[in-house]
């Protein structure tokens, strides 16, 4: 009988220190608009946004390829003074002359050049975009399911607490009724009504219901510390 009032009373603690936890009021539909937060869901977020930038980055494949140079040239050197104006298609005959031709004044060339080359086929490009684009199509179905299964997490979690509560207040019902016929019964073997095992088996009764009770209690804060996972929230009390 000591060990069965001991574990009693451990029992009620347990009860009394969850309902001096602060409770937190919420809502189906803010829930599903909190829900957003979950770490899962903005992983499956950021997988299909890197996807998606990949493959925006395959539109290269349909732009020119564009390159600029420029080369710049000073030379008084005989040859490849006469080398450049012909390559520049500027001899005159004036130099021709001997002169001119060993004694060259400074030379000078300066070109820039500008390259566009457009892809026609290119094999390797398009299958790499068909796979960008597979791959971003696969992430965003993830990213959806996803956020779908979290809602549909949400609400069952929340109907789960709601008959936790429920189930709370049916096993404090019984508590009470339970409470009440040990009392009547006590009365009754106080005055010899019934019996010392009769007292004793409506008392393992009582027990057995604030166990329940205790049971009952422990669900409340185990569906609130769900959905508390599924909300990526840290939070103190319990949600009511």
């Amino acid at each position: 009988m000591k060990k069965a009032v001991l574990f009693t009373t451990l029992i009620l603690g347990n009860m009394l220190g969850l309902q001096a936890q602060d409770t937190l009021s919420i809502s189906k539909s803010g829930l599903l608009e909190k829900v957003t937060q979950n770490l899962q869901l903005k992983i499956a977020q950021h997988n299909y946004q890197g996807a998606k930038a990949d493959y925006k980055q395959t539109r290269a494949l349909f732009l020119p390829s564009i390159s600029a140079s420029q080369t710049a040239m000073v030379t008084t050197n005989p040859l490849m003074a006469f080398g450049s104006k012909l390559n520049q298609e500027i001899l005159t005959p004036m130099d021709f002359d001997p002169n001119r031709l060993n004694n060259p004044n400074q030379t000078q060339n300066f070109a820039t050049q500008i390259e566009v080359q457009q892809p026609l086929i290119n094999l390797d490009g398009w299958m790499g975009r068909k796979a960008a684009k597979a791959k971003m199509d696969a992430y965003g179905l993830q990213s959806k399911r996803t956020q779908e299964y979290l809602q549909l997490e949400v609400v069952k979690a929340y109907m789960q607490l709601q008959l936790a509560y429920k189930a709370v207040a049916v096993m404090q019902k019984a508590e009470g009724t339970a409470t009440a016929n040990l009392k009547l019964v006590d009365n009754y073997f106080k005055n010899g009504m019934v019996q010392k095992t009769d007292v004793l088996n409506v008392q393992v009764r009582v027990n057995e219901i604030k166990n329940q009770l205790a049971s009952a209690r422990s669900n409340v804060q185990n569906a609130s510390d769900y959905l508390a996972f599924l909300l990526n929230e840290d939070i103190k009390g319990i949600y009511k």
